[in-house]
């Protein structure tokens, strides 16, 4: 029987962090959602796998069709501070989209993003492993949030793209902040998924700039009729994933 986790630093921090911003500032469904990520992290919630069950690679995906994959690894983390970064990002992130966007739609982007991060990591797998000449890069494994948060900060970014952010005190446009982190966490934290990551960016400027995410959004806004701000009163106010 797995012991729950119950006093690592990284939760206590993250209740820490949601007391400090009030739970009735976080909406609803992003407050969902680092609960469900919380709660199975601490198995509370039981799962019937382990994380390398559903860590996510093309050899797995592709090549063994372990489709459960694509969805399930963006809710295992590695460790409680994997978990807490992860999930201060989502909240940060979530108040300004889910507020954009109103609750169904930015849920359904969830899901979008969540999928399509997934693919677009098994298909640059494939593409660096040509490019390199590397059959390593098809098993290399990943699992987390970070390329959905990735993707998140991009689309904030695409719909404020005049705004700056400082990112270890450098000042940089909203534009290229996805891809400044990037690059940043690729040097400072070797161990961080570069794929995960890129797919995010890259996900993120399908959904804004792409017939892609122009028809999901018509399809849910025949739906979504709930209210919402404008995107001009979402600006982003994160400092990273």
């Amino acid at each position: 029987m797995v012991r729950p986790r119950t006093y690592e630093l990284g939760l206590i921090l993250l209740l820490v962090q949601i007391l400090h911003l009030g739970a009735d500032t976080i909406p609803p469904v992003t407050l969902g959602l680092v609960l469900v990520h919380t709660l199975l992290y601490m198995d509370i919630i039981r799962k019937p796998w382990r994380p390398i069950d559903v860590c996510i690679s093309a050899e797995t995906v592709w090549q063994e069709k372990d489709w459960k994959r694509i969805f399930l690894s963006a809710f295992e983390h590695g460790d409680d501070m994997h978990l807490y970064y992860n999930m201060v990002s989502l909240i940060l992130k979530g108040r300004h989209l889910e507020r954009m966007f109103g609750q169904l739609k930015f849920l359904v982007l969830v899901v979008f993003l969540t999928i399509f991060t997934s693919m677009y990591y098994v298909g640059i797998s494939y593409g660096m492993s040509i490019v390199n000449n590397d059959p390593t890069e098809l098993s290399h494994c990943a699992i987390g949030f970070s390329a959905v948060l990735f993707a998140m900060k991009t689309i904030l970014t695409r719909h404020n793209p005049d705004s700056y952010q400082h990112i270890l005190n450098v000042e940089v446009k909203g534009t290229y902040a996805p891809w400044f982190e990037l690059f940043i966490i690729h040097l400072l934290v070797p161990n961080a998924s570069f794929k995960g990551h890129l797919s995010g960016i890259l996900v993120g400027l399908t959904y804004t700039d792409t017939p892609i995410g122009w028809a999901l959004d018509y399809f849910v806004d025949k739906f979504d009729k709930g209210p919402h701000d404008s995107k001009e009163d979402a600006e982003e106010k994160d400092v990273g994933a």
